[in-house]
C-alpha cells in the first residue's frame, strides 16, 4: 500500500512490449505489476481487466508516460528501442526483435538466451528494437446489428399501456426520521455493494465469462424493500453517496435509485419497478469500450469523439449479451435510454410515443444524476439547478412531461438530501418531498455548524415559511456556516 498521490494511468498504455517504469497499482493501492516488467499479451488482458476501476501508477513513473498512447508524444509506440542489457536471459518475447535497420533477429515467443545475448555483442549490436505484429495493434471493431433486432422487439411491445396511479404524499410509506437517517447509512453500504457487483459483472464479461442475472438483481430487490419502508429513502440515500474512483459504476447504482423511486411515486406494480431498477443499473457500462482519453477527458471533445459516446449504447448491448436470464425490457432501457421525446437523442434519434416507458424513466434519472456529480471536465451542477434543468427541458419537450412531473414529486424542485435557506434565517436540508407541491418539501433545520436540531419542518403546514435560497454544503460543512447560492426559490411548480 501506499500513502502518496496516484495517478490513473491511460487504458491504452496496456500494450504488448512495454517495459513499466515503476509499479502498477489498482484503486485501493495494491501492487499489480512490478516496476521493470515487460507486457506480454497475458499482462494486458489481466490489467484490462483492473481497468474497469482504474490502474494507477505512483511518483516514480515520468509525468510522459501517463499520456495517452493515442498522443503523438506518447511512449507507447509501435516500435520501442531498448539496450541488449536491458534483454533479461530465460526472458520470453513479447514481441519480434529486430536490429536498427529492421532485420528480424528473434520472433515473439522465443526465448531470450545468453548466448543470443553475446552474439549481438560480437555483431557490436547495442540497441535493439521491439515492433508490434500488425494484429497486436488492431483496435476493437464495433459490433452491430442489435438495434435492429430490438427495434423489431420495440414495435410489437411499446404500444402496451402501464397503468399509473400516482402517489399522492399521504399515501407514500414514511418511517420514523430517527428511523429513515439509520437506513440512509445501510443504504450506502448496499449502494457499494451494488457499484461492486456491477464492477464484478463487466471484469467478468471482459474476461469472456458470462455472468448471472441473479447477482445483479440481488441488490435491486433490496432496494426495493427499502422503498416499501419510505418512498423518500432511495433519494436521500444516492444524495448522500460519495463519489468513488471511478464515476462509472457509482452513477449507475445512483440512477436505479431515483429510477426506482419515480416508477413507485407512479404507482407502478413491484415487479415493473425492479425492472425499472436493473435497467438503471445497467443501461452505461457500455461507456466502458469508449476509450478513456474520451470518456475521461478533462476537456471539450470533439466531433469524431461525440460520435464515439454515441455508440456506447451499442456496446452496452454487447456487455448485457454477457448476463444469463436477463429480461429483454432491461436491453430496451440500454438502447433508448439516451434518446429524447423531441427526437433530439441518440443512437436512432427516436422519439415520443416510440420510446419504452422504462427508459422514458430512466433517461430522467440519468440525466439529473449525470448533472449532479462531477466530471473531469466540469464540476458538479447544484441539485436545484439539476431539477430546475430537468423541468425546463421538460418544457422544451426533451422528456415526457408527464414523467416530469412524477419525477418532481418523488424528488422536489428542492431536491431531497439538498440544503436550503429558510425565510425565517435558518439551514435546513431537505429530507422528504412532497407530491404536487413541488417548492414545498419536508426540512430538517440545522445549526450553524450543519448537525440536526431535530426539528422537522413540512412547508405546505407552514404557509409563512419558504425556501428562498439554496446552499452550497461545502460552504456548511467546512465553515461552520453557509452562505446562499446566488439560485432562489423557482415560480414553477
Amino acid at each position: 500500500m501506499t500513502n502518496e498521490p496516484l495517478k490513473r494511468v491511460p487504458r491504452d498504455a496496456f500494450r504488448v512490449g512495454v517495459r513499466l517504469p515503476g509499479p502498477l497499482r489498482d484503486h485501493r493501492g495494491k501492487v499489480l505489476e512490478e516496476a521493470g516488467t515487460w507486457l506480454t499479451q497475458q499482462h494486458c488482458t489481466r490489467l484490462d481487466l483492473h481497468a474497469v476501476t482504474g490502474v494507477y501508477a505512483d511518483s516514480t513513473w515520468p509525468e510522459d508516460f501517463l499520456r495517452s498512447a493515442t498522443t503523438p508524444d506518447a511512449f507507447v509506440r509501435k516500435t520501442q528501442a531498448i539496450g541488449i542489457e536491458e534483454l533479461e536471459i530465460g526472458s520470453q518475447l513479447p514481441m519480434n526483435l529486430h536490429d536498427q535497420s529492421g532485420v528480424l533477429l528473434l520472433s515473439a515467443g522465443m526465448t531470450v538466451t545468453r548466448r543470443f545475448v553475446e552474439l549481438l555483442r560480437r555483431r557490436n549490436v547495442a540497441i535493439v528494437t521491439l515492433g508490434l505484429a500488425d494484429s497486436d495493434d488492431e483496435s476493437q471493431a464495433p459490433q452491430h446489428g442489435w438495434g435492429e433486432h430490438l427495434d423489431a422487439q420495440l414495435a410489437a411491445v411499446i404500444g402496451e399501456p402501464i397503468p399509473s396511479h400516482p402517489i399522492s404524499r399521504f399515501e407514500r410509506p414514511r418511517l420514523p426520521i430517527a428511523d429513515l437517517r439509520a437506513e440512509v447509512e445501510h443504504g450506502l453500504k448496499a449502494h457499494a455493494d451494488a457499484s461492486d457487483r456491477v464492477i464484478d459483472a463487466c471484469q467478468r464479461i471482459l474476461g469472456g465469462r458470462k455472468v448471472s442475472s441473479d447477482a445483479l438483481r440481488e441488490p435491486i430487490a433490496g432496494f426495493a424493500k427499502k422503498l416499501g419502508m419510505d418512498f423518500d429513502l432511495l433519494p436521500l440515500i444516492a444524495s448522500a453517496q460519495t463519489p468513488a474512483n471511478e464515476y462509472l459504476f457509482d452513477h449507475c447504482v445512483n440512477v436505479a435509485l431515483l429510477s426506482m423511486s419515480i416508477a413507485a411515486q407512479l404507482g407502478w406494480r413491484q415487479d415493473r419497478i425492479m425492472e425499472v431498477g436493473l435497467g438503471a443499473l445497467l443501461q452505461d457500462i457500455g461507456m466502458l469500450r469508449v476509450p478513456e482519453t474520451i470518456r475521461l477527458a478533462p476537456r471539450s471533445i470533439s466531433p469524431d469523439e461525440r460520435q464515439q459516446i454515441e455508440y456506447h449504447p451499442n456496446h452496452t448491448l454487447g456487455f448485457l449479451d454477457g448476463v444469463r436470464g436477463l429480461q429483454p425490457v432491461v436491453k430496451y432501457v440500454a438502447y433508448q435510454v439516451h434518446e429524447r421525446w423531441d427526437a433530439s437523442g441518440y443512437p436512432g434519434g427516436r422519439a415520443g410515443d416510440a420510446l419504452h416507458p422504462y427508459s422514458r424513466v430512466v433517461s430522467i434519472a440519468d440525466a439529473y444524476a449525470a448533472m449532479t456529480r462531477p466530471r473531469p471536465y466540469r464540476p458538479p451542477m447544484a441539485p436545484y439547478e439539476a431539477s430546475a434543468t430537468i423541468l425546463q427541458q421538460g418544457a422544451d419537450d426533451k422528456f415526457d412531461r408527464v414523467l416530469v412531473r412524477a419525477f418532481l414529486d418523488a424528488t422536489s424542485l428542492f431536491p431531497i438530501g439538498s440544503y436550503v435557506a429558510l425565510s425565517d434565517g435558518s439551514i435546513a436540508q431537505v429530507i422528504r418531498s412532497n407530491p404536487g407541491h413541488h417548492t414545498q418539501p419536508v426540512v430538517e433545520e440545522l445549526f450553524a455548524d450543519g448537525s440536526t436540531t431535530g426539528n422537522t419542518v413540512d412547508l405546505t403546514r407552514e404557509p409563512d415559511l419558504k425556501v428562498i435560497n439554496t446552499v452550497d454544503p461545502a460552504l456548511l460543512l467546512s465553515h461552520g456556516t453557509a452562505s446562499p447560492t446566488a439560485a432562489t426559490q423557482s415560480s414553477h411548480a
